[in-house]
């Protein structure tokens, strides 16, 4: 694929809050999905995408690392609907060991989307309830996640 807005679109899913991410691996993670794209694009692509996006850069040590700033609300993913952030956070809360650590890892943005959707954005819906009443029992013993 080769649309930048596509692929500016994903980066930007890429990028987590908690810690930070290098451009290579963000190379690395965007390649996995399709994209082909420089590294000098994708500094380009985040110098540009910083200031609207609140996107900040560890300058300390090299290679520098991105993440969003910590004092600012995560973008929310457009069109997300109700029904979608439901899945979403029991999606997180059910099967999030079951995942792989690359696929958790890649999902922590839609989880953060998902939990801000109910609390922030629209709070008065009791769709959120549902995740209080619902409760999954295992037939067996629970599983642990495979060695890496």
């Amino acid at each position: 694929m080769s649309d930048p807005l596509l692929r500016q679109w994903e980066m930007l899913k890429l990028i987590p809050r908690e810690r930070k991410i290098t451009t290579k691996e963000l190379q690395s993670k965007l390649e996995g999905l399709g994209f082909t794209v420089t590294r000098r694009t994708l500094e380009r692509d985040l110098e540009r995408l910083s200031i609207p996006f609140c996107l900040e850069v560890d300058t300390r040590n090299k290679p520098y690392g991105w993440r969003y700033a910590l004092n600012t609300k995560m973008p929310s993913i457009p069109g997300l609907t109700a029904s979608e952030a439901l899945t979403l956070l029991l999606l997180q809360k059910y099967l999030k060991n079951l995942l792989p650590v690359a696929v958790s890892d890649n999902l922590a943005a839609q989880f953060s989307a998902a939990q801000q959707y109910f609390t922030q954005e629209h709070p008065e819906m009791r769709l959120f309830d549902w995740l209080k009443r619902v409760q999954v029992v295992s037939p067996g013993p629970s599983l642990l996640p495979p060695p890496c």
